[in-house]
């Protein structure tokens, strides 16, 4: 289905109204079924259903963690000097004690790479100066994210130019034809002035999602004034452009996600073993 945003008033002045269209008989759909427990888990996983304040609760948490990443390195450190491939290695003949502290550091080696990547992702948009910061670090420019504007009752850009309907399928038509109709999925704005469509579009061969290429062309003369490939990006543009897929792991593909998974799925492992060694630790010093 087509998914096309309008303006809206109140609560959903800021990012409008979206409605499913069916584009064989333009009837309107009703939402995706399910979508609203998404959203909240989403919502749980960002803000704790806690909105501002659940956001830094968030954020002050991944710095912990960071902090903690640090801090275990730099314990551990004199293994690593001593033998990186040895701290690598689980060590199944111990026990007790040096058994869940084996378990602790060895897993906690192999997993603090993924950790360091979703956190200084998830800081992205936790903090303005760390996502500016990395923009500053990589000379790549900070994407502004489009406002909607406001209704006026017509088919109008923002210059009072009216958009007919005809513009509209000429525009899709003539973007088909240039990419020859080899693409997944394409986004299309109404121009902010003349007969300039651009559209963001993601191409069949696409790595991830966040993958976009994006085109400008007049629908009057069909030349193309830009044509943006993520391909014939540098290495820092596909990064910055891609900080929800290295995020989320899928960045590199099917495998990165899976392995971001099993890395999440390790976090309580570290919680158990530490306090579990925090426990004998304390019995120890008790007895003695």
């Amino acid at each position: 289905s087509y998914m096309i945003y309008v303006a809206g008033e109140g609560q959903n002045a800021k990012r409008g109204v979206m409605y499913y269209i069916n584009p064989y008989t333009a009837e309107i759909l009703p939402e995706v079924s399910g979508q609203k427990f998404f959203k909240t888990v989403e919502n749980i996983h960002r803000r704790l259903l806690l909105d501002d304040f659940g956001k830094q609760v968030v954020a002050l948490s991944v710095v912990s963690l960071l902090i903690l990443m640090l801090s275990g390195i730099y314990i551990y450190f004199p293994r690593i000097k001593k033998s990186f491939s040895q701290s690598l290695k689980l060590n199944f003949q111990s026990k007790g004690r040096f058994f869940l502290a084996n378990l602790h550091s060895a897993i906690g080696m192999w997993v603090i790479p993924f950790y360091l990547v979703f956190c200084l992702t998830g800081l992205y948009w936790s903090y303005d100066f760390v996502s500016n910061g990395l923009h500053t670090i990589t000379g790549v420019e900070k994407p502004k994210k489009p406002q909607m504007q406001g209704s006026q009752g017509e088919n109008k850009n923002p210059q009072g130019e009216k958009i007919s309907l005809d513009d509209i399928s000429l525009a899709i038509d003539t973007f088909k034809n240039l990419v020859e109709n080899r693409y997944l999925s394409a986004t299309l704005r109404f121009p902010q002035k003349g007969s300039v469509y651009s559209l963001d579009y993601l191409k069949i061969d696409s790595p991830h999602e966040r993958a976009k290429n994006k085109i400008e062309f007049d629908i009057k003369t069909n030349q193309v004034s830009k044509h943006e490939k993520y391909e014939d990006k540098t290495l820092a543009q596909k990064l910055m452009g891609s900080i929800l897929p290295l995020h989320t792991g899928e960045y590199f593909g099917v495998v990165g996600q899976t392995l971001m998974f099993l890395a999440s799925l390790m976090m309580p492992l570290f919680a158990i073993t530490g306090l579990m060694l925090y426990v004998k630790r304390t019995k120890k010093k008790k007895s003695a």
